[in-house]
């Protein structure tokens, strides 16, 4: 009791300041899914069908814990971000992937694209993207990756 005392004293008793410092990262709000905040949300929902649905999905990512694949299902993830990426700047929203440390989104020209609230990456309009080498990493040992005849990385979902 004593040991717990000290602790909630001492969490109490640090200055709390808001001023950050400087830094060479950056930082992003995540919101659940369900939150009104994410394209998702659908306010004529109750708590219960909130809960089961969450449920659901839970129960349905569990029959794929054996797969080294990132899946872009629209609905099928329980945290997301607000980002924009390249430029000219584009707002999308991802997937918060703890799996790995890449980000996934689908870019023009896309074949078989799933439905999705923002508009599609289009490579063409960004003066910032560029292709990945076939000697990035996670394209040697990703099982869905390879190598284009063009020299750069590739992959299949």
């Amino acid at each position: 009791m004593e040991l717990v005392f000290f602790v909630l004293l001492t969490l109490l008793s640090t200055p709390c300041n808001s001023k950050s410092k400087p830094s060479n990262g950056f930082s992003v709000d995540i919101f659940h899914r369900d939150s009104p905040l994410s394209p998702f949300y659908d306010p004529s929902l109750n708590h219960t069908e909130i809960v089961l649905r969450a449920a659901m999905r839970s129960i349905s990512r569990s029959y794929n814990l054996d797969k080294v694949e990132t899946k872009l299902i629209t609905n099928n993830g329980e945290y997301l971000m607000k980002m924009f990426i390249v430029t000219p700047l584009v707002e999308s929203f991802l997937i918060v992937d703890t799996g790995s440390d890449l980000i996934w989104i689908q870019c023009q020209p896309c074949v078989n694209c799933f439905l999705q609230f923002t508009p599609i990456f289009d490579t063409m309009k960004s003066s910032t993207y560029e292709k990945l080498p076939c000697s990035f990493h996670p394209c040697r040992v990703l099982p869905s990756a390879y190598c284009a005849v063009s020299g750069d990385c590739r992959y299949l979902l």
